[in-house]
């Protein structure tokens, strides 16, 4: 606490020493004003107490150096009183403001700490969680998986059924705490600063993706040259990652699935949309869908967290950018996110220009 009232002293001192050099130039005018500053700068670092005091110090060094007779105290003219009354009460003004300002800043810092120590706790439980959980995961599946490789002729077809549900469900409760730990480590991110190239980016997806794409066959189009943007290069081949997974996962029994990903250039911002030939989404439930756990389509041949289209909320928010949904409901999606060009001097394909 003494220090605050340290810090107030020096202010008024620095106040005096400038009003001092200042007094060839000024004369009799404005005489308190430097110290109105040393009041301000003193309830600032130091709440009420330290504007009061820098107030009344204010009053008696200007009473001295400046009001009235100069090199003494209480030579004051009734003009004098006046303009002394008007700094003390301004000084008192001042100080109950800045010690009010300083006081909400002290609790929007302590906010600020408490609500990063919830983080980092809330993150710890998360990250302790999901690691336990997925031990005992990998355990039941892989005695499902057991059981359905050496005694399936051992079991009837009802215990064989069980055995590949619990397999199927424990590889999706095993992906839900993947993308729990991919959304915690999004809250982590800072704002994007790096050229990323989409052509780049997609390679990596493309591979990533590579066995899910044989297996259902898929027809996966990938424009040439899809640009540069500013983005965090892994945080974007999360979100198309789980875009070009979503249009190979959600068609309907029977279709071979299509996606097609493209750019186009609108001002300074580049829109990446990722194009399904799948079930589509429904106007009312478009904005639903980016919610934490959301799952539109329950039937049992859909499989998914709930998590992957927040991940590609959250992780676009985090780039600085923004996400959405166009589609009919019926013939398919086309899913997109928007980010800040890179401004390279590469166009890339598909700028408005070309339309």
């Amino acid at each position: 606490m003494l220090n605050r009232y340290v810090v107030a002293a020096v202010a008024v001192a620095v106040s005096l020493v400038i009003r001092l050099a200042l007094d060839p130039f000024l004369g009799d005018e404005s005489p308190l004003l430097a110290f109105v500053v040393a009041v301000a700068a003193a309830g600032l670092f130091g709440g009420l107490g330290a504007g009061l005091f820098a107030t009344g110090l204010s009053a008696v060094l200007g009473d001295f150096f400046f009001v009235g007779g100069r090199f003494q105290v209480g030579s004051l003219s009734v003009a004098d009183v006046v303009r002394m009354g008007l700094f003390i009460s301004e000084g008192i003004a001042i100080s109950f403001l800045a010690g009010q300002l300083r006081g909400k800043n002290e609790s929007l810092e302590m906010l600020t700490a408490e609500l990063k120590e919830s983080n980092e706790a809330l993150n710890t439980f998360v990250r302790t969680v999901s690691h336990d959980l997925r031990a005992p995961l990998r355990a039941m599946s892989g005695y499902a998986e057991i059981l359905n490789q050496d005694f399936s002729s051992q079991l009837p077809p009802q215990g064989r059924d069980y055995a590949v549900r619990i397999t199927v469900a424990a590889h999706g409760l095993d992906d839900m705490v993947n993308n729990l730990l991919e959304y915690t480590r999004l809250e982590r991110v800072g704002p994007a600063s790096e050229v990323a190239s989409l052509d780049r980016v997609m390679q990596g997806v493309i591979r990533h993706l590579a066995d899910d794409i044989r297996q259902s066959g898929a027809r996966v189009e990938v424009q040439a040259g899809l640009g540069e943007v500013i983005a965090h290069p892994a945080t974007l081949e999360l979100i198309l990652v789980n875009l070009v997974a979503n249009g190979l996962k959600f068609v309907e029994p029977g279709r071979v699935p299509v996606v097609s990903v493209r750019s186009t250039l609108r001002g300074g911002t580049r829109r990446i949309t990722v194009r399904d030939n799948g079930i589509g989404v429904a106007a009312a439930k478009q904005a639903a869908i980016f919610q934490p756990f959301v799952r539109l389509n329950t039937e049992a041949f859909f499989v998914g967290s709930g998590l992957g289209l927040a991940l590609v909320a959250r992780g676009a928010a985090r780039m600085g950018g923004a996400c959405g949904v166009d589609s009919d409901g019926v013939s398919g999606s086309e899913f997109w996110i928007e980010l800040s060009e890179a401004h390279t001097g590469g166009s890339g394909v598909g700028s408005d220009s070309d339309r």
